[in-house]
């Protein structure tokens, strides 16, 4: 299922009306971003407990600095801002928490899983990032480029090298394993 992309102008309005206190609109902002946050963090974060908390944590600044963005939003489009705001925090946990880039604490995911989450772990941040907002978020090209930094034209080139490097590591993991 493919996410689309917001008009901006529904966008700012609802930002504009969640920074001013609407209940309804920080809800819709929530609704809209919460799954896709959630599996952003998981994917790098691996325990079902601690993704939630930093993902809680990473909305608390999103609401916080909703203003910030008001101001800067002719030059940066939402999602990235909020993917942004996710990787800062990502980071910032991992900083603290070192022994989190190589735990996976959930009980329920098999072999297979494991394997997999452990291969995203291992690739370069844009790869990451690609895999998971394309094939796990199901955003556009266009989103994904966007929080990638790069035109929607180099969307294509980019998911090929992700898949190559995400099958490279499953297949070494195989091999070691």
């Amino acid at each position: 299922m493919e996410h689309h992309s917001t008009p901006p102008d529904a966008e700012s309005h609802l930002i504009a009306q969640a920074i001013d206190g609407d209940a309804k609109s920080i809800a819709i902002l929530y609704d809209r971003y919460l799954n896709q946050l959630f599996n952003y963090v998981y994917y790098r974060v691996g325990n079902g407990e601690e993704t939630e908390l930093l993902t809680e944590k990473i909305f608390i600044k999103l609401f916080e600095n909703l203003p910030r963005y008001q101001k800067e939003e002719k030059r940066k489009h939402f999602l990235a801002w909020v993917f942004n705001i996710a990787n800062h925090e990502i980071d910032r946990y991992l900083r603290t928490h070192p022994k989190a880039k190589h735990d996976i604490s959930d009980d329920y995911l098999d072999e297979e899983q494991e394997a997999i989450v452990k291969a995203l772990r291992s690739l370069d941040k844009k790869s990451y990032q690609f895999i998971v907002s394309r094939f796990f978020n199901g955003l556009t090209n266009l989103d994904t480029a966007r929080i990638l930094g790069i035109n929607e034209e180099s969307v294509h080139q980019t998911q090929l090298k992700a898949l190559k490097a995400l099958a490279k590591t499953i297949k070494k993991d195989g091999q070691n394993g």
